[in-house]
């Protein structure tokens, strides 16, 4: 899921967007990681409590077009209503852990109170702040770790595991399929005591 960054706004829903924008003091060399994260649109929101129909996995990405049909059938099957797009949730840095043991989620949010049946669960994800920017599958990657860059910039912290929402319909195609990173977020307490005492 690599390829060069390209990113537009847009939210997970019309509520709350505010676009972010970039800081004035940055210069970052051409090229740099620093400039793709200045080139980011981002916007963050207040994402309410969502309940979740999901699949734990281990292992290569590569599952993810198999592993998204079927959980999207098995929503179908169950008579859950699909409130949004399918999600994955990812805790593990590819970069960092090999290809067999990533663990990673797939979810989609549900109306309904219907049991799951294995392996699939009934879970939540509890309400917060969340950037989101717009890329695709195949570029992914590195928008997500310019995204990294550009939340320490702006003084915000990560709070919860990198999600990338899969915007129907898929045609698991990389460069074609849509997606939205989201990262759950706050601001940095130290950030903004060291901001405040420099005026």
């Amino acid at each position: 899921m690599r390829a060069e960054t390209v990113v537009a706004v847009l939210c997970l829903s019309s509520v709350g967007c505010r676009p972010m924008a970039p800081s004035p003091e940055a210069t970052p060399t051409p090229g740099s990681a620093l400039q793709a994260a200045e080139a980011l649109e981002v916007s963050m929101q207040s994402m309410p409590r969502q309940v979740v129909l999901a699949v734990d996995m281990v292992g290569s990405f590569e599952q993810h077009p198999v592993a998204l049909d079927r959980l999207l059938e098995a929503v179908a099957g169950t008579g859950f209503v699909r409130a949004s797009d399918p999600m994955g949730e990812y805790p593990m840095d590819p970069d960092t852990v090999a290809p067999d043991r990533l663990e990673w989620r797939l979810m989609v949010p549900i109306n309904g109170d219907i049991r799951a049946a294995d392996p699939y669960v009934i879970d939540t994800i509890p309400a917060s702040d969340v950037l989101v920017v717009e890329s695709t599958v195949a570029r992914s990657h590195e928008a997500g770790l310019a995204l990294k860059i550009w939340t320490l910039d702006r003084g915000l912290v990560q709070t919860g595991p990198t999600r990338m929402r899969f915007l129907l319909p898929l045609t698991h195609d990389p460069v074609t399929d849509r997606v939205r990173i989201v990262f759950p977020v706050q601001r940095r307490e130290s950030f903004g005591r060291t901001e405040a005492a420099g005026r």
